[in-house]
């Protein structure tokens, strides 16, 4: 969800909570509206106490009355405190009806307006997890191999290969295998060399990784004595590739391909080859 659609459900929200308000307003003011027709009806009422008072024979402007007994001053009581009870009760149902429907509106409103708070901040966070995948995605780990170095066992005399690899991105990235292998001829006749790796490698940072053959160094001079008399004769490559995945666990790869210079014991990049790649 972008910016648009986030303010969208803010100013929603702010509708809605406006809407509550005014609805509460409303409500205050149909209940004091009320309140002043309770008001009347109990003046009404009372008026009607007084006229069926003096329908059994007592006049409620002067203070004695020559027909009135004593059972119609009972009658009389019982009557007006009949319908005073009657009155208070109709007023307190009333009052309990006013205050339970506020007690919703306000419990309605504020479930609202906090289901507006929660979205407005799961849409805020859902924006930040959306520019921050889009940042991986776009600034990533990139693994590139360089430095490479020929050595020589002392012992066996045998060729080797040394380099280093750096994560040239700009986010870490997870070594997982590498792999390599020094062969003579155009396509490698055995399965390379392979290392499960488990370690991160910050953006900037480098590590070294040594290759071993079974070719003799004498190999190499011998064939390279052959090509200066026109003979042909296979070149030594050194193949390999460095598997690794990025924070998000994407999968990639880097190869690489040198061939061994025996004049200047080096290897040396290949161009155009289907070995040099990185994706």
């Amino acid at each position: 969800m972008n910016q648009r659609e986030v303010a969208t459900v803010l100013v929603f929200s702010f509708i809605l909570a406006v809407l509550g308000t005014i609805t509460l307003a409303l409500l205050a003011s149909d209940y004091n509206n009320s309140v002043y027709e309770q008001a009347e009806n109990q003046v009404s009422r009372e008026e009607n106490c007084s006229t069926q008072m003096r329908a059994f024979g007592y006049d409620p402007s002067t203070k004695r009355s020559q027909r009135e007994d004593g059972d119609a001053r009972e009658k009389r009581a019982e009557h007006c405190k009949e319908i005073r009870a009657v009155m208070a009760a109709e007023k307190a149902a009333a009052l309990t009806q006013r205050q339970v429907l506020f007690g919703v509106l306000s419990f309605g409103f504020i479930v609202i307006a906090t289901g507006a708070a929660v979205a407005a901040a799961w849409f805020t966070r859902r924006q930040a997890d959306i520019a921050n995948q889009s940042f991986r995605a776009t600034h990533r780990p990139k693994i590139v191999v360089h430095r490479f170095q020929a050595n020589t066992d002392p012992n066996t005399k045998h060729i080797g290969a040394s380099f280093s690899y750096v994560n040239a991105g700009v986010t870490q990235a997870k070594i997982v295998e590498i792999g390599g292998l020094i062969f003579i001829g155009e396509k490698p006749p055995a399965i390379p060399q392979t290392q499960r790796i488990d370690n991160w490698l910050a953006s900037g940072e480098a590590r070294d990784h040594t290759l071993t053959s079974e070719i003799s160094d004498l190999v190499a001079i011998l064939d390279a004595k052959r090509t200066e008399r026109g003979f042909t004769s296979d070149d030594i490559m050194c193949i390999g590739y460095i598997r690794y995945e990025d924070e998000r666990g994407i999968r990639r790869e880097t190869g690489f391909c040198r061939s061994y210079d025996v004049s200047q014991h080096a290897w040396l990049r290949v161009k155009d080859t289907d070995y040099e790649y990185s994706y």
